[in-house]
């Protein structure tokens, strides 16, 4: 199961995402996250990654996609951490 509550500051709108990022969810928060940049195409998109228990080889490339178009990836505890800190490499490599 998983949660997506999306927050609309200013310039910035953050997508905070509870449960597993695994399966249909992947496409779930692809959808969200692809509305959100139709619509405030110069927002700045933060994904809160602090509720994830687990996410699965789709929910990673799908973090490392949005990480590469300038989203903010915001993790919490040692699993979530080391899973952005291996997107962040992936993405600085290009």
């Amino acid at each position: 199961m998983l949660r997506i509550d999306s927050l609309n500051e200013n310039d910035l709108t953050t997508l905070r995402v509870e449960g597993k990022l695994v399966g249909p969810w992947v496409k779930e928060l692809e959808q969200c996250w692809q509305k959100v940049i139709a619509e405030r195409p110069s927002q700045l998109v933060r994904i809160n990654l602090s509720a994830v228990g687990f996410i699965d080889s789709q929910g990673k490339q799908l973090l490392c996609r949005m990480r590469k178009q300038g989203a903010v990836l915001v993790p919490t505890g040692c699993f979530m951490k080391s899973i952005v800190d291996e997107i962040e490499r992936e993405a600085s490599k290009e």
